[in-house]
């Protein structure tokens, strides 16, 4: 009994110390883009949104790139998302491109403005015909 005890701290110590923990930290004065891609089910294309949580404003801010892997068919467009988007501005925008595909894909969105910043989201789903099933 008391070696399945150990065992198990053990284990749990060794799982605990292989994890990463990310933290965000925002040293710099300027704008910081978060996009979060929404999760359900999406058709034609996915829906995104995208913040300014800096403490300047970002200008020209548009989606560069959309990178997916699996059985999927689009078409990669940029797609300009504001002119200036103000410290704490949101907005939910879609992807200006029809997808269509059979089974799971992950996909990777990438946003950026002028200012230099760029910031991308991750997320996998479901893929049916036309219609999406974002996880």
């Amino acid at each position: 009994m008391k070696k399945g005890i150990v065992c198990i701290v053990v284990s749990m110590m060794f799982l605990l110390t292989s994890l990463t923990f990310s933290v965000a930290t925002h040293n710099e004065s300027g704008p910081v883009l978060y996009v979060g891609i929404l999760t359900g089910i999406q058709f034609p294309g996915p829906s995104f949104r995208v913040r300014n949580i800096g403490d300047e404003s970002a200008h020209n801010v548009e989606l560069i790139d959309i990178a997916v892997d699996g059985n999927v068919l689009y078409n990669n467009r940029s797609v300009k998302i504001a002119d200036e988007m103000e410290p704490g501005d949101s907005t939910i925008d879609a992807v200006n491109s029809c997808f269509i595909g059979y089974g799971v894909f992950s996909m990777v969105l990438t946003v950026t403005c002028d200012e230099g910043v760029f910031y991308s989201d991750k997320t996998n789903g479901l893929i049916i015909g036309p219609f999406m099933f974002i996880l």
